[in-house]
């Protein structure tokens, strides 16, 4: 009887050992077979021009003493004490009273709202704003001579890929408040030149950032931009800006390519995916993490099932980079023309569509993809829709030139050509011309259809809170009515 059982054990250890033998031998062939494809790809995506190593996106470095950021402030960011991130985000943060009150809004420009200084007044504890920003001064002073610097280039540790630490980031929110802040308190005293200071600050601010070729960091551009806009527009709905600052601005607004900028932010991130994922293939703790991302059985979240799908997807780890390059340029890139001036919906409402068939599916190809992508598909309708508030902003400096030479708006575009504008952009989305009407108050309405493809009529999109939903209604640029 004994006998018998060990032999049956045997039998069982060798077919054991002749499962585990063939799981391997498999799972090697999977991932040569894999890594081949994805070689092949890579090679024909190269021969293209393409390019799949980050590095090849990292800006060159630049001399320290034409650097902006190494100016005395933002220096220490990237050094070995890792506080002073900390630190300096909340030497910048504008502090309410009491500590915990909620501070009100900088944007509302695309729903004809100036922002609420009294709000502001009321939130600092002072109702002379400029008075309760003084204590910034020195902070403030500093970093509007550095950004006057040649360059811009943070020491970011591109090496590390996703994980990369980016402490400069909260600086630059906290900058962006305070000069923004101080610019609209200083246009709320009559102070144009003052607050023309600061809105060419905003501007290098997010100029600083814009070598960087991370999606993050493109993103922190456009909330800087976002607020710059707004300076823009509070100054030209009072009438305050004079023709010699509003040329400035029209200068500065038309040299921003955001369609140009978010195709690159995208190459990028393919490359950092690209270099990232060999190393997440490596690390058996992050594959299995990866195995419990979408609708996994639940047998594979236990442990021994979890290391045996993450085997498995080792196995799949090549075609993991083969699906996610292939996504960027069936859908991202081609729904992205930068040299058209155009975002291209068809594209764009397929990869949505295909991103939803992904979430709700279970394949050991698709993590990466379902990991990034969720990520950046949103992300493009910001940019489209930053684009847009750039080119409106561009053209209401051109309607302002034209009525201070003219006592009123032209009943068309056309007519800023090209005394006042070198050429009208067109809606980003359509690529037909946008929407332009006067108004019965003397004023004007001026307009884009937005990611819905639909004329609203100059109507935003609002979602809950009274956000603006930039995935709905128009985006539009007009001002309050004096009537």
């Amino acid at each position: 009887m004994k006998q018998k059982l060990f032999k049956t054990l045997r039998i069982l250890f060798f077919g054991l050992v002749v499962l585990v033998t063939l799981a391997a031998l498999w799972i090697a062939e999977e991932s040569f077979r894999g890594k081949r494809a994805w070689e092949n790809h890579k090679r024909e995506a190269e021969a293209r021009g393409e390019k799949f190593a980050l590095a090849a996106f990292v800006p060159p470095p630049v001399p320290d003493d034409e650097n902006f950021a190494m100016t005395p402030l933002l220096k220490p960011l990237f050094g070995p004490d890792t506080g002073y991130g900390t630190r300096l985000g909340e030497t910048l943060k504008i502090h309410g009273t009491p500590a915990n009150s909620p501070a009100p809004v900088l944007v509302g420009m695309w729903k004809a709202q100036r922002v609420d200084l009294k709000g502001w007044g009321v939130y600092l504890g002072d109702p002379d704003i400029l008075g309760a920003l003084e204590k910034y001064d020195t902070e403030l002073s500093e970093i509007s001579e550095a950004s006057r610097r040649r360059f811009s280039r943070f020491p970011i540790p591109y090496e590390e890929g996703f994980a990369a630490r980016l402490p400069h980031i909260t600086a630059l929110m906290g900058l962006q408040r305070l000069y923004t802040l101080r610019a609209l308190a200083a246009l709320s005293q009559g102070d144009a030149d003052r607050a023309f200071a600061d809105e060419q600050t905003l501007n290098r601010l997010a100029l600083s950032v814009s070598d960087e070729p991370l999606l993050i960091s493109q993103l922190v551009r456009l909330s800087i931009l976002s607020l710059h806009c707004q300076v823009i527009w509070e100054g030209l709905a009072a009438h305050q800006w004079s023709d010699t600052q509003l040329t400035a601005m029209q200068g500065d607004l038309s040299r921003l390519d955001l369609l140009k900028d978010v195709r690159r932010a995208l190459e990028s991130e393919r490359a950092a995916a690209a270099d990232y994922w060999p190393k997440v293939v490596r690390n058996p703790g992050l594959l299995q993490q990866m195995t419990l991302m979408g609708p996994a059985p639940e047998t594979a979240r236990s442990s021994f099932m979890l290391q045996c799908t993450a085997a498995l997807l080792r196995a799949r780890a090549w075609q993991n980079l083969l699906v996610l390059s292939q996504f960027y340029e069936r859908y991202l890139r081609a729904g992205v023309d930068p040299s058209a001036h155009r975002v291209l919906m068809e594209p764009l409402k397929a990869a949505e569509a295909e991103m939803q068939r992904l979430a709700g599916t279970y394949s050991l190809d698709t993590p990466l993809a379902r990991l990034t992508i969720p990520a950046i598909t949103p992300s493009i309708s910001k940019f489209a829709s930053s684009q847009t508030t750039v080119d409106e902003a561009l053209i209401a400096c051109g309607l302002e030139r034209y009525r201070l030479a003219h006592g009123g708006y032209p009943e068309t575009l056309e007519a800023l050509v090209p005394q006042y504008l070198a050429k009208l952009p067109h809606d980003v989305i359509t690529g037909e011309p946008l929407h332009y009407r006067r108004t019965t108050d003397g004023l004007f309405l001026l307009y884009s259809v937005g990611w819905n493809e639909r004329d609203d009529g100059g109507v935003p999109g609002v979602k809950d809170k009274g956000r603006q939903d930039i995935q709905q209604g128009d985006w539009v640029w007009r001002y309050p009515s004096a009537q």
